[in-house]
């Protein structure tokens, strides 16, 4: 390592993807979203567009159910 490295500090990041099924694939990843851990402003999320045709309709619900959708 370098010491430009090692004067680094060490971050944590939380990522969440939600998914419109089980199994990647023949579904989709519908959102993706991660925050640095003590850093609200160093957030990010997305809304993906789904494959049209595969998806789950109980992983849908539960979305929906969180508001998410």
């Amino acid at each position: 390592m370098t010491a430009a490295i090692k004067e680094l500090p060490e971050i944590f990041i939380a990522v969440d993807v939600e998914a419109d099924g089980p199994i990647p694939g023949p579904y989709s990843m519908i959102s993706l979203g991660m925050a640095v851990a003590g850093h609200p402003e160093l957030a990010f999320y997305t809304e993906l567009n789904p494959i049209p045709t595969e998806f789950d309709p109980a992983a849908l619900a539960v979305l929906a159910s969180t508001g998410r959708t």
